[in-house]
């Protein structure tokens, strides 16, 4: 995609040809306001923690896919020509390891809005981006980004789980990846990314997560 701006650097907005005053053109900085981030990430409803067979309705369902929900901070990345700017969940700049955004700077994402968690050990979980230009369906946005991605490196797609698991077998293999894992999320694979425009928006029934614990997981086995 080509980038529509100038970057960070850009003061006043191509499209509306206006200066900081703008709230149409959410790729843009300056119509946001250079403080701000683009946009509001997509939130996952809750799917009730013990629900596994909802879990393992969407397993089966061929609808939806289920993946490993990780836990760190999530982190916005809008990727311009000339470098990489990082937003938390709440539309606050964030401080991002010099190495991760390099491997971001790398892939030639310009004009994208990258969505994913900053794990501890500064690698970069990425797992959906929002273009305003083309709204795809997630199923042909997790396509691009496994091309975009790499095993062992410093930006990772989330880990899905395997074909043919019932819903509490999907939950302990969720729990046996590490600390670094904290549940699951499903996510339907027709949906749009949707944005908000507030951090407290309504969680999207398209998303739906699911934070099973140790005990939990042995009840419904046992």
């Amino acid at each position: 995609m080509v980038n529509e701006y100038d970057g960070p650097n850009l003061r006043v907005c191509r499209d509306c040809e206006r200066s900081r005053d703008c709230d149409e053109h959410p790729m843009c900085p300056y119509c946001r306001g250079s403080n701000k981030a683009p946009f509001y990430p997509m939130r996952p409803s809750p799917g009730g923690d013990e629900n596994s067979g909802l879990l393992a309705a969407m397993l089966a369902s061929g609808e939806w896919v289920v993946e490993a929900k990780y836990d760190g901070e999530r982190c916005v990345m809008s990727v311009w020509s000339d470098g990489v700017d990082c937003w938390t969940r709440h539309g606050k700049a964030m401080e991002v390891d010099a190495y991760t955004l390099a491997r971001v700077f790398e892939m030639h994402l310009e004009g994208e809005e990258l969505d994913g968690e900053m794990l501890r050990d500064g690698r970069y979980v990425l797992f959906d981006y929002h273009d305003n230009a083309a709204p795809y369906p997630y199923s042909q946005r997790r396509r691009e980004l496994h091309r975009e991605t790499y095993e062992g490196g410093r930006v990772i797609e989330p880990a899905v789980v395997p074909d043919g698991m019932t819903g509490p077998e999907a939950m302990r293999w969720a729990l046996e990846l590490g600390d670094e894992v904290e549940g699951l999320v499903a996510k339907r694979l027709s949906s749009i990314y949707k944005t908000a425009t507030d951090p407290k928006a309504r969680p999207s029934q398209d998303w739906v997560k699911f934070l099973p614990t140790v005990a939990l997981v042995n009840e419904l086995e046992g």
